[in-house]
């Protein structure tokens, strides 16, 4: 995992930027934040891959942690099986 936080629901797009920004982060076009939102519950994730980044393969962990929070992971995706 490369980090993992808790965001307001309504600063999705804030945090979206954030990667862009810090990470070099170029998402597929389903990763829309009022979408994210809409589909996210309590009792499952939502995954999604990111299509480039400075640190290499990527995926996007979120799920509702109340009403107005999501829980969010960052998560590095392993290039090559290990021997």
């Amino acid at each position: 995992m490369v980090f993992s936080t808790e965001i307001d629901s309504d600063r999705l797009a804030a945090f979206l930027r954030d990667l862009e920004r810090d990470l070099g982060a170029e998402f597929i076009p389903a990763v829309q934040p009022d979408q994210v939102v809409e589909n996210l519950t309590e009792r499952s994730w939502v995954v999604y891959d990111v299509a480039h980044s400075k640190r290499g393969p990527l995926e996007l962990w979120f799920r509702l942690e109340d009403t107005c929070t999501i829980e969010a992971w960052v998560v590095g995706i392993a290039t090559t099986r290990p021997s």
